[in-house]
């Protein structure tokens, strides 16, 4: 007997492409509403397709970026990263 799968059904998690996370800490220093617009425009860019993207404020006074399960993609320099947010 042949099983049918519905049209209609969400796709397994094996069939979901996984993407690196990409974690992005604020410095201490940014306000509120700059810290709001930035992860506002980071989830609207084109680089939420290629990666997961979490952002936090950092507990110091200095960005810092974090790239998890990217071991099978190539290494992008950070300006590339910023002209794909950018477009």
């Amino acid at each position: 007997m042949a099983h049918l799968i519905p049209n209609n059904s969400t796709p397994s998690v094996t069939q979901i492409k996984p993407k690196p996370i990409f974690i992005m800490k604020f410095r201490m220093s940014m306000d509120d509403y700059e810290f709001s617009k930035c992860k506002d425009t980071l989830f609207k860019s084109p680089l939420a397709d290629d990666y997961h993207i979490i952002t936090l404020r950092n507990n110091k006074d200095t960005d810092e970026f974090e790239m998890y399960n990217a071991d099978k993609i190539e290494r992008q320099d950070w300006n590339k990263l910023v002209n794909k947010i950018m477009k």
